[in-house]
This record gives C-alpha cells, structure tokens and sequence, in this order.
C-alpha cells in the first residue's frame, strides 16, 4: 500500500541550473592538489574551437569522462577532471578565414560559448584551472618547451621536402596526411622543398615501441602506434654497381654501390634484380653511362606526378625502365644483376632502393613475370604441400635451399649466418630501421606560438671565423664574357676581403658557347664546393649555373642569378640575330634551351635563390617577369643597371655581401626563457599567402630584433609551432595552473601522474598520443618529470551517426546540443548518449529514442517520490538492489555505460512492481540507494533526490553503496503465480521461502484477487522454487 500523494513537477531548466550554480559557487570538484591523499586523475581530450561551439560528439565524448569521474569520487577517489580549449592551429584559423573574421575576435566569442555549453554538460569540471593555449601565459611554456628541446639537441632546422597542403598553404607533419589528403580539409598534399623545424623523435623510436609492450592500452590502438613506428629488423647490403662505359668517378662511394634494406637477408642468393626510386640519386651521378637516359627521364617524370598512395597501390600494374648500360652485382653470387628504376620504391623509405627476390615477394614477382626476369627459388616451405615453382611466390619462413652456406638452415638461424657473413665480408651490416620520421613542428601560419628562435648574422660569423672556415663562391660570366668582365674581379676582391675564397674562371668558347663544354670546364670548381658555398652567375652565366646544378647531387647555400632571363624574357632570335651582327646568336639560343632538371636544381639549392635584374634591361621583358620551376626564391627588380655590364656596381656587392652574411652565416639564438614569451603579435592581415613564409614574416616590427648573445641586428623566426605540440603537454599544465613562473612542478605531479584515466578519440591515437609520449619521455630524461609514461589507461571513444548516417553540414543531419539540453535536458541527454551504444564503438542518435529515455527519466522522477509514500507490509527481500548496485559498479569501471543504463531501467522496473509491497523504511532505503546509483550518470536529479531525502551535503561526498555479496549468489528466484492456468503476477522472492509463505504472498496479490473477485480460491498449489497455481 501507498499514500496517495501529489507529485512534484520535474522541473529540469531550474534544477540543473541550481546544481550547477552551486557546483562551481562551493568549488565542490576542485580537489586540493597538493594534498590529496588517493589522487585520481581523469582527463579528456580538450575540445579545439574549429566552429561556433560544440557538437553532440563533444557531449558523447565528455560526458563519459564525467560518468567514470563521478563513479570514482563517490569511491573516494581525490578525482581531478580538468578543462580547457586546444584554441591555437589551423583549425580554428580556418573557421576565421571562413566566415571572414579575424581571429582573435572569433576567438573570444568561442571561448565564451563552448564554456558555457561545457557548464550545461553537467560534468564534475574544475573551473579554476582552465588553460586556453592560445593565452600567453600558456604558449609562453610551450616556448619553454622548444628551448629544451633545442638546447637538449633534439630541434633542428633543416631543408627537407614536407608534405604541403595547397588550401590551408602550411606544411603538414606525416601524421597529418592521411589517404595522400590533409587531415584539415581533406585537399590533395603536394610534396614542397622548404627549411622546417624538427623534433628528433626518431631517437626515442625504440623506446616508443618497446613500451607498447607493457602500458595499459587497447589493444589496437597499440597495434596502431606500432605501424606508425614500423620497426623493421634485418640487414643493410651492398650492390656493387658497374658501367659498361667504365665513366664512374673511382672516388665517389655512392656511385660504386647501391645500399639496400632488407628484413629478409637469408634470402640474398635469390636476388635477381635491383630496383631504384625514381627520386635515386644514383640516376643523377650515373647518367652519363645509363645508354636510354632519355626513356628514364621520361618515366621519371611520369613518376614524380604520381602520389605516393598511388606509386603504392598494391592493385595497380608495377612498371619500371631497365637502366641499360649499368649493373649491379649480387655480394653473395658474385653475378651481374639489372637495375631497374620503378615508381613503387619510394625514396624516403628505406635507401630508396630494393634487392629484388621474386620468388619470396610478391611484388617482385609480378615485376619480374611481366618483364622475364629470373626467379630463383632459396627458401623452402616447411609444409611439404607448398613449392614456389615459377606461378607463384612463397613470402614466409622455412628453410634455405640454393643458397650456398645457408642451404639446411631454418630462416632464423639463416639470417644470422647471413649477417655474419655480410659484416665479416665487409659488404653489410644488420640493422634496425623505423618508418617513423622525425616531427616537423613548424608551420607557416599566424594562429600558434611563435618559436622562440632569432637569426643572428654577427654571431654567425663569429663562430665561422673561429672555425677557420671560408665561404667558398663561383662566379660563372656570361656570353662573349670571361673572368675578368664587368665587375667580376672587383667583386672577387670585395668578397675576399670578408674571408671568401673566390672563383672567377674564364670559360671556353664563349664567342661560341657550347652547355655540355661550359659544363666540364666548371666541374672542378663544383668540386671544391659545399654546403655553405655560393653561385653568381651573369646573363648566360645563369643559366650555366642551373644547367650545373641540375646535373649534380651537390648541396650549395645560395645563388645568385643576375641580369638572368630566365624568368619570362622577350625571346626574338631573329631581330637579336640582326642587332648583334657578327654573334653566333644559334649557339645562345641551343645553349638557353638546353633542358632543366629543375627538381634537381631545387634540391641542390638548400637556402634563397636571388634573382636580380633592372627593369631597363634591354634583354629582359620586366613585366612578364617570373621564375615558375625556383622554390625559395627572392626576386629582385631593380632600376638604371640595365644589364649590369659595369665595371664595379656598388648595389650588387652590398646586396649580395648582405645575403651571404645574413643567409649563409645565420645562427639560430635561442630567445633567453626569462623573455619569455615571445607574443604573437596583433596582425589585421594574418591570411597566409602560401609562399612558403608564414604571415609574421610581413610583420617588419616583429622580424626585426636584437639578438640575445651579441646585442646586434637580427631577425625572429616567423613560422610558429604545430599545435600538436600544444595539446602534447597540456596535461602536465592542469594541475600546475597556477604557477607563474614555472610550467609545472615536478614535486606536485608526482602523485598526480601517469594520468590515471585518458579517453578521447581513436583518431589521435597517432598523432597526439605519440606525440605526447615523447615529449614526457625527453622530459623524463632531463629530469623534469619521474614518470616514464603520460597516460596510465587510454581509451578511445567511438563516434555517433544520425539515423544511420555520419553527421556532416551539407546533409544538414548534425545535431546542436543546447537545441537537445532545451527540450530535453541535460541528465535525459547524458542518459541517452551512456544508453544509445557501446561507448568506445558509438552509436546512432535518433530522436524517438531520445523521447524514449525522455519517459523513462519522468518514470525515474515518479518513481522516485512515489516511494516516498510507500507504506507497504514489506519485501521479502531486497536482493535486487544488492544486485544493482554491484552490476552498475562493475559496469560504470569497464566503461560499459550502456548495460548500466539498463540495469537502472531493470531496477526502476522492479521499483514500480513491488511499489505496494515495500515498508517505508524499506522505501527509503530504495530511495537512497536509486540516488546514489544514478548519480555518476544523472547527477542533477541524484542531488535533487538526495536533496528531498533531507541532506544537506552533495551527494558526491558520499561513497558508492555497498551490497551483500550473500544475498545475489541464487538467493532468489522469480515466483510465478497463476489464475486458472495462466500467469497473472510475478514476485521475487527468497530462494528458501516456505510453501506457506509462497502461498501467502500469492493470494495477497492485487492482481490474483482481481481475477478471485473476492472469492475464496477451491484450490492453491504450490510447486517449489517455480510457481504458485491458483483455481478459481
């Protein structure tokens, strides 16, 4: 029996916002960091603001941090769940671009929204240690970060060929490329040659694998970083290579012989062929005795267009060009061998190259059945049933066969003889090799932390005269010219004052010039120089200097292209023939039209290429002007120099002199960390231009600076850094928040750290979660941190679709959550998403199942103060709530939202079946304990109930509810009770009830005295541990 009560309305708007007013007012979820005693700390990936506000993913995700953390308070647990905004990058710089705003104003305005939409979730957020890395007082230890790792020898700056995304106009770190796309804004990913700041995090590739092995992750996100690493264990081998026109430079090592990488040395005597990268350099030094160079460069050139998803189609017909006219020589057979070059060999993995064996590759073996190449079978199958024979290949282990030493020897043993014999033989070495590729961390962006580096020319030289070092520099004159013309010997004593080494050499035949001779007569002085050596070449002279560079492997710092008609110029041979009478003006034409590797030219040039002309220049079309096939070039028009045939010109020595100071002697000086930081500074024009600058190198107050170490003239770096590395140890912030004059404290996050629960989503698990490993590890290492490992657990969330379907704009299908938390409210919405689906696989939001939980909530609510007015003879027992409370607990530790859920709707069920049944004390006890078990996932409504149940704390000071393990081990068991036949009730009851207990209970069922129609039954029978029969 129940009181007949009068309800209370569940009023949803006003009691979340009551609780979560008194949340944050009493600072209930802001633990004492310093003195917790049973610290847990559960963090979630932070949002980054890329749109107005946040999805209902966001909820998804957040809110299941929120059910675990609460789950763990209420277990007594010191829970630390932190908040912030991943506010600087591209993502959200791309949404400013988008709706034409700047930056820093829809940053302000975001910051704002998603923190109220994070107050509506309701989750257990300590609001007084927010960090927003686009704040100074954040990026300034980010700043800090770099500077460790610069000082600690793990930064570098290097010219390199980077992923570069054509609509974001940045470079893209390998992890953020995915499908030959940007991760961004899924645009096609060209390949650019640019100077970039790396992190060495292929130092602690190792490290990074082996710890894999024991830290408490999935499975598959384990598996994936293990890819991503790519540890390959086997031997490098060398190929010696030889030419049949016998042209090979004896003293060049890289053009004796090819080096390989191979996982699979046992099977060296199968070798058949050889097959280089397209990109080899062994194609450059050697063409002068590759006989079909010309069908090789067109297939290069083919290649080279191709991405690198499709050069490693598997599906996809291999082709290649033989290089006639050079071989290879198997180390172990001593046999001659073809190379081939082909486009499914990629230059940046491995050397570039591969030893064919294809009767053990099934890519080699279809490259060599459609070009009858020898397939010769080493390695035996231990199953009898499998033989390669020549239709197909067998890639696995078994034992060697035509192999020599190795024949009898099972593939491990075989690698190991191998091995031996390739060191002891001097023609290899084993070798452990990774995929990964170091972090390139800079960006050519305005939205992220400047990095704190300034180039200083004075300190540059300094350092370079302390090294007895000199500038080694070419100058190459032009037509009808030679050393002496012009200003080239004025210049040459004007740079050899500064230290340079100079040469200026006359060269043959310039009244008749000829590409291939100029081409010889320059080579010895190629040869004398380096990386830090400079070209000068005049009029044809310029195109004497791209015509040497594009036929070498040579790295040079800087060129020089003057009066250069390179560029566009106005080409009438026919009227140049007439004004200059007496001219072999058909040798100037074949010489300029001579073609041009021009990616070799980019490759070789590894700082600026200045290109310097008049706009009088008489030769020169000024306004048609420019270089197309340069990377990093800066052009220079200048007036009344016409085409700089002066015997001394005072502007080109102080430009070029400049240049070579600045550009060639420029040292990297970190910023002193007690000016930090270094701040981005306000610019209403910061849209990238895509040159390959980023937009703080128009800022000419920000650029210009003094240097650190020696007080003179200098420039600050203008890229910033990725955001990755924001996000990369921000969990090391949180619990330091309040420290000005440090990033965090090693003493404070000892107790704090690893990260007891990280959850967010499985697409980071690349990218940030690599990232963030080695940053800890590097921090380990130089004594900042004891832990080895940021993250304790991880687990990756799933994602949720609408009505099927992926949520997306254009379909008009994603869901606003304020518009969900208005109609619905926030605990109706936290249900629904713990109930919808398994939370690390996701699930589909459909609003008729969020009108569902909608009732079931108002049931709860009902259910709740019906029980109130309970005043019932009493259970039994209560069984079922010793059940629920242990099923729920089990289920909210292993993340199993969904059957918690459940089990709630089971227990409200059984709640409302036995609602006359209960005692008021009996009700009471339900009462409390419904509260408690709803509030890791309900928390507004459990501190309203705990609220009507006369407390005065929050419930989440309270401890999770015990049960009696004695009472859910087949305590009970469903009592059926039927009327004529059919079953009319159901009752748990205890599994040692009497047969008149059982009877009892039966007949004082409203639902058997309905059908009794107060009537006395004729006849009860009762079979035990089943049912009770009632005959009407």
């Amino acid at each position: 029996m129940h009181k007949k009560t009068n309800l209370p309305k569940y009023n949803f708007k006003k009691i979340e916002r009551k609780w979560q007013q008194k949340w944050e007012k009493e600072k209930i979820f802001s633990p004492n960091i310093k003195k917790a005693k049973k610290p847990f700390y559960s963090l979630m990936m932070f949002p980054y603001p890329s749109a107005e506000g946040l999805h209902v993913g966001g909820y998804f995700s957040f809110t299941g941090v929120d059910t675990l953390s609460r789950y763990k308070k209420m277990q007594g647990y010191d829970v630390f769940e932190p908040i912030g905004l991943d506010g600087f990058g591209i993502h959200s710089e791309n949404y400013a671009m988008k709706i034409g705003e700047h930056i820093l104003d829809v940053s302000k305005r975001t910051e704002k929204n998603f923190y109220r939409q994070l107050r509506l979730t309701g989750n257990m957020y300590d609001w007084t240690r927010t960090v927003e890395t686009y704040k100074a007082e954040y990026y300034k230890w980010t700043q800090w970060l770099f500077l460790q790792m610069f000082k600690n020898g793990l930064a570098y700056r290097k010219k390199a060929k980077v992923n570069w995304c054509p609509t974001c106009k940045t470079v893209l770190s390998d992890e953020q490329v995915i499908g030959n796309q940007c991760e961004r804004c899924d645009s096609v990913v060209e390949k650019k040659s640019l100077k970039q700041w790396f992190f060495k995090i292929t130092d602690y590739a190792e490290r990074l694998n082996k710890n894999l092995d024991w830290i408490d992750w999935p499975e598959d996100v384990k598996l994936n970083q293990r890819n991503w690493i790519g540890r390959s264990e086997g031997a490098l081998i060398k190929f010696p290579i030889s030419s049949s026109s016998k042209t090979q430079n004896s003293n060049s090592k890289d053009q004796q012989s090819i080096e390989v990488f191979t996982t699979r040395p046992d099977t060296l005597f199968g070798a058949t062929y050889m097959v280089v990268a397209p990109e080899h350099r062994l194609i450059k030094t050697l063409e002068a005795d590759i006989k079909n160079l010309e069908e090789a460069r067109n297939y290069i050139k083919k290649a080279l267009k191709k991405s690198e998803e499709e050069r490693l189609n598997e599906k996809k017909e291999k082709t290649g060009v033989e290089l006639k006219g050079i071989k290879a020589t198997n180390p172990a057979t001593g046999k001659t061998i073809p190379i081939f070059v082909a486009d499914y060999v990629l230059s940046g993995y491995g050397t570039g190259a591969v030893m064919a064996v294809p009767a053990h590759d099934e890519r080699d073996f279809a490259f060599a059945k459609k070009y009858k190449l020898p397939i010769k079978e080493v390695v035996k199958s231990l199953d009898k049933k499998k033989s390669v024979a020549k239709k197909e290949c067998f890639s696995g282990e078994g034992v060697n066969i035509n192999s020599n030493f190795l024949n009898g020897l099972k593939t491990v043993e075989a690698k190991k003889e191998i091995i031996k014999w390739l060191k002891k033989n001097n023609v290899g070495q084993g070798k452990v090799t990774y995929k990964l590729r170091d972090w390139c961390i800079s960006r050519q962006r305005y939205w992220g932390p400047p990095i704190p580096i300034v180039w200083c020319p004075s300190c540059a030289l300094k350092e370079f005269k302390k090294n007895k070092k000199s500038v080694k520099v070419l100058i190459i004159h032009g037509f009808e010219a030679n050393g002496n013309s012009n200003w080239f010997s004025w210049l040459k004593k004007a740079l050899e004052k500064i230290g340079c080494e100079v040469y200026n050499p006359s060269l043959p035949n310039t009244l008749h010039p000829e590409s291939e001779e100029w081409n010889k007569a320059l080579q010895p002085y190629l040869n004398k120089l380096d990386e830090n050596s400079v070209i000068i070449g005049h009029s044809l002279g310029s195109k004497a200097a791209v015509n040497l560079l594009s036929a070498t492997a040579k790295k040079i710092k800087q060129v020089f292209l003057v009066a250069s008609a390179l560029g566009n110029p106005r080409r009438d041979w026919k009227k140049m023939k007439q004004e200059w009478a007496g001219s072999d003006i058909a040798a100037l034409k074949k010489f300029w039209e001579t073609k041009v590797d021009w990616k070799s030219v980019n490759k070789s040039i590894v700082g600026k290429t200045h290109v310097i002309f008049s706009e009088d220049d008489p030769y020169i079309d000024s306004k048609a002007y420019q270089v197309v096939n340069l990377e990093d070039v800066e052009i220079q028009k200048w007036q009344g120099h016409q085409h700089f045939v002066q015997s001394r010109n005072v502007k080109l020595r102080d430009y070029i002199i400049s240049q070579i100071k600045a550009g060639i002697m420029s040292t990297p000086v970190p910023v002193p960390e007690e000016n930090l930081p270094v701040k981005l500074p306000l610019m209403e024009d910061f849209l990238p231009e895509g040159t390959g600058k980023g937009p703080l190198a128009k800022n000419k107050k920000f650029v210009k600076t003094k240097c650190p170490v020696c007080g003179n003239e200098a420039e600050r770096e203008t890229d910033v850094s990725d955001s990755f590395l924001d996000s990369a140890w921000y969990f090391l912030r949180y619990p330091c928040a309040d420290l000005k004059t440090k990033p965090f404290d090693k003493a404070q996050l000892k107790k704090w750290l690893p990260v007891a629960s990280y959850i967010g989503g499985k697409e980071h698990t690349v990218l940030h979660l690599l990232y963030s490993r080695f940053v800890n590890m590097a921090l380990k290492d130089w004594g900042f941190l004891d832990n080895e490992e940021p993250y304790q657990r991880f687990v990756g969330h799933g994602l949720i679709t609408k009505d099927g379907a992926k949520m997306s704009k254009s379909k008009g299908n994603v869901i606003n959550p304020d518009e969900m938390v208005e109609r619905y409210g926030t605990d109706t919405v936290r249900l629904y998403l713990r109930f919808m689906g398994d939370y690390t696989q996701g699930g589909d939001w459909s609003d008729s199942g969020a009108d569902g939980m909608k009732r079931f909530v108002e049931r709860l609510w009902r259910t709740f103060f019906l029980l109130g007015s309970a005043e019932g003879s009493g259970m039994d027992n209560l069984s079922m709530l010793d059940k629920t409370i242990k099923t729920v607990g089990e289920d909210l530790e292993k993340l199993s939202f969904n059957t918690a859920v459940a089990r709630l709707m089971e227990l409200v069920n059984w709640i409302n079946e036995n609602l006359e049944r209960f005692s008021s004390e009996e009700a009471n006890q339900v009462q409390k304990n419904l509260a408690l078990l709803i509030a890791p996932l309900a928390p507004h409504l459990a501190e309203e109930f705990w609220f009507n149940l006369g407390n005065k704390k929050s419930i989440f000071n309270e401890r999770w509810p015990r049960y009696d393990s004695r009472k859910i081990v087949d305590e009970t068991f469903e009592l059926v009770i039927q009327v004529n036949g059919k079953v009319r009730d159901k009752i748990q009851v205890n599994k040692n009830i009497t047969e008149a207990k059982a009877t009892a209970l039966a007949l004082k069922s409203e639902k058997v005295q309905t059908y009794l129609n107060g009537k006395a039954p004729k006849k009860v029978i009762y079979v035990k541990g089943r049912l009770v029969s009632v005959v009407g």
